[in-house]
């Protein structure tokens, strides 16, 4: 028999916002940097300039990336929690309605 799967949906849903929370101050704090960084561009001239403009294009892409996948997962996370409450729901609302049915239940 497989062991007992045991969910506390109430920390992942917390853990789900937390995770948001982190996703949301990467492109925050990123964001920062990249729009300091951008203001500094002036001040450089020829392949340096065009080099830090083309590693600031590199990192807002993978801050992007990175953004996005930390909101999938946190997502991930909701939709789980939600799927896990649902079905024990489901599970619990069966049990009453077969207990219901049996003899001298009340």
């Amino acid at each position: 028999m497989p062991d007992k799967l045991s969910v506390d949906t109430d920390a992942l849903t917390q853990s789900a916002t937390k995770v948001t929370r982190h996703g949301d101050n990467l492109h925050a704090s990123h964001t920062t940097a990249s729009t300091r960084i951008s203001g500094a561009e002036g001040g450089w001239a020829g392949a340096s300039g065009e080099a830090l403009a083309n590693r600031v294009a590199k990192w807002n892409t993978r801050t992007t990336e990175l953004v996005t996948n930390i909101g999938d997962h946190a997502q991930g996370m909701h939709t789980s929690a939600t799927g896990f409450t649902t079905n024990e729901q489901q599970s619990g609302d069966e049990l009453r309605e077969i207990a219901s049915q049996l003899p001298n239940s009340t």
